[in-house]
C-alpha cells in the first residue's frame, strides 16, 4: 500500500470517528431531553456514561487497525528500502559506470540523467556518486536516489503516523486534536509534513 492511499484510508476513519461522534451528542442530549425529566440526575449521568464508553470502544477500535496497517505499511516499505540496497548493478549497469570513468568530460545535468536511469539501485548511485566526486562534478540527486535520506523519511513517516494515530486513539472531541492531526487527518487538504516524508517513497 502506498502511502497516498494510506492516508485516504486514515481520513475514511477519521471521517467515522466524526459521525459516531455527532451521534454521541445527538444520543447524549436526546437522552437528557427524554429521561432527564422522569428519572434522577445520577441515573441520567449513568446512561451518558454508556453512552461515551461505546463511543470510547469504537474510537479505540478503529485507531487500532489504523495503527496495524500503518505497520504494515512501514514495513512494507521498509523491506522494499533494504531491498533495494542489497540489489547488485546489472551487467547493463556496470558498463555504463565503467564507460563513464573512462570519460573527462562530465556535466552534472548528464549525471543526474544517468541518475534518473539507474533507478533507485542504490548500489549504482553511490558508485555514480564516487565516479562524479573524482571528476570533480557535484551531484545533487533527489531524495529517492540517496539511501540514508529515504531511511530517514521513512522513521519521520513512521513516528508521524504513530503520533497521529495515538491522538485519535485518545480522542474526546474534535477540539482536542492538534493541528498536525487537523492536517493528516484532512482538515487542511494538505499536509506538507507528511508529504515531505512519505513523496520520494511511494
Amino acid at each position: 500500500m502506498k502511502f497516498t492511499e494510506f492516508r485516504v484510508k486514515a481520513q475514511d476513519v477519521y471521517k467515522a470517528v466524526l459521525e459516531a461522534d455527532a451521534k454521541r451528542n445527538e444520543c447524549k442530549q436526546d437522552t437528557k431531553t427524554t429521561i432527564g425529566r422522569i428519572y434522577v440526575q445520577s441515573y441520567v449521568d449513568e446512561q451518558c456514561k454508556a453512552v461515551d464508553e461505546k463511543f470510547s470502544a469504537f474510537v479505540v477500535e478503529q485507531a487500532d487497525e489504523l495503527k496495524a496497517l500503518a505497520s504494515e505499511v512501514i514495513a512494507e516499505h521498509r523491506e522494499k528500502l533494504e531491498k533495494a540496497l542489497s540489489v547488485a548493478p546489472t551487467a547493463e549497469q556496470l558498463n555504463l559506470l565503467t564507460a563513464l570513468q573512462l570519460r573527462d568530460d562530465i556535466s552534472e545535468g548528464e549525471l543526474n540523467s544517468i541518475a534518473g536511469q539507474l533507478g533507485t539501485n542504490f548500489q549504482a548511485i553511490k558508485a555514480l556518486q564516487s565516479i562524479a566526486k573524482k571528476k570533480g562534478v557535484n551531484m545533487h540527486l533527489p531524495e529517492k536516489y540517496d539511501y540514508e535520506t529515504s531511511k530517514d523519511n521513512l522513521d519521520k513517516a513512521e513516528k508521524y503516523l504513530s503520533e497521529r494515530i495515538y491522538n485519535l486513539r485518545n480522542y474526546r472531541s474534535k477540539m482536542q486534536l492538534d493541528f498536525y492531526d487537523r492536517m493528516f487527518f484532512g482538515e487542511g487538504g494538505y499536509d506538507n509534513f507528511y508529504d515531505a516524508y512519505t513523496a520520494e517513497l511511494d
